[in-house]
């Protein structure tokens, strides 16, 4: 199985290819990767893990839009409009909200993740970094 390093701003993760079919599949990073995300987050500054977090969120909003029945279900629970969500992307709090809706949904979270061959746990370091630190959740 092959396997690459991607990086989507600060977020790194590894993927391999190689099924059956030779689809990519997912798959979470081994402990050497993991120290050197350690490392990477140490040493990148944190207007550009903004970034990264907003882009990450940004792009979960548009996967989000994507699917009529989740945009619905978005609008519904957050109140907002349609025509006011070009707007409210530009707040990294409501990014943040964007992360913890994606999050609070595990199929959503792991279609996400899979639909950008992303661990799923960047969604969390991505609100983290929007929020400014690590906020409890609920966690298994």
């Amino acid at each position: 199985m092959r396997r690459a390093i991607r990086r989507v701003g600060d977020f790194a993760f590894t993927t391999g290819w190689g099924g059956a079919d030779g689809v990519p599949i997912p798959t979470f990073a081994n402990p050497r990767a993991e120290i050197a995300m350690t490392k990477q987050r140490r040493s990148t500054s944190r207007r550009e893990r903004q970034a990264a977090a907003e882009e990450l969120a940004i792009a979960a909003l548009g996967f989000i839009a994507g699917e009529p029945e989740q945009l619905g279900r978005f609008l519904a629970m957050t109140g907002i409009g349609p025509d006011s969500l070009r707007d409210a992307a530009r707040d990294p709090r409501f990014l943040a909200g964007v992360l913890d809706h994606v999050a609070a949904d595990e199929a959503l979270l792991l279609a996400f993740a899979a639909a950008n061959e992303i661990d799923p746990e960047a969604v969390m370091r991505a609100r983290d970094v929007l929020t400014g630190g690590h906020l409890e959740r609920d966690m298994p």
